[in-house]
């Protein structure tokens, strides 16, 4: 509320040709600053670059956990939820979603029961993901507690 003030303040007595200048120099700057064009990103210069092509979301990590059995849609949100302690519940849209994109990738297999229900598998490629996931994720929780640690802020 201030800074619209001592906006308001600055701007008043300016022409429209001078107020228009400085809002169309200030846009420039708040969108050009801080950006890079996804064509001065190469994958060759991220350190790691196998890692962030095998890394899970944390929904498709879970969904993947629950299909360590074959399991149908209802079962796998039920798994999940359940896996997490009621703090993750992921709704049929997205859920769907992310086992129609694992198909895709191989991660998962569809097999139809007699009851019309879709029993999804965890393919051998999947829980290789999901156990290099693991480990990368194990990682992650180690570096945080040594961090936290060394700050004196494990609490």
């Amino acid at each position: 509320m201030k800074m619209a003030l001592v906006f308001f303040v600055f701007m008043y007595k300016k022409t429209c040709q001078e107020k228009r200048l400085f809002l169309r120099k200030s846009l420039t700057q708040l969108v050009t600053r801080d950006t890079i064009s996804l064509d001065d990103i190469s994958l060759n210069d991220i350190k790691g670059q196998d890692i962030l092509e095998d890394t899970l979301t944390d929904s498709t990590y879970l969904i993947l956990l629950a299909l360590l059995e074959p399991q149908h849609g209802y079962a796998i949100m039920k798994e999940v939820n359940s896996l997490t302690n009621g703090q993750v519940d992921i709704g049929p849209a997205s859920m769907y979603t992310i086992l129609k994109k694992l198909q895709k990738s191989e991660l998962i297999t569809l097999e139809e029961s007699s009851e019309r229900k879709k029993i999804y598998l965890i393919t051998e490629k999947g829980l290789e993901n999901l156990k290099r996931d693991i480990k990368r994720r194990k990682l992650l929780y180690q570096a945080g507690n040594r961090l936290l640690a060394e700050k004196g802020r494990n609490e």
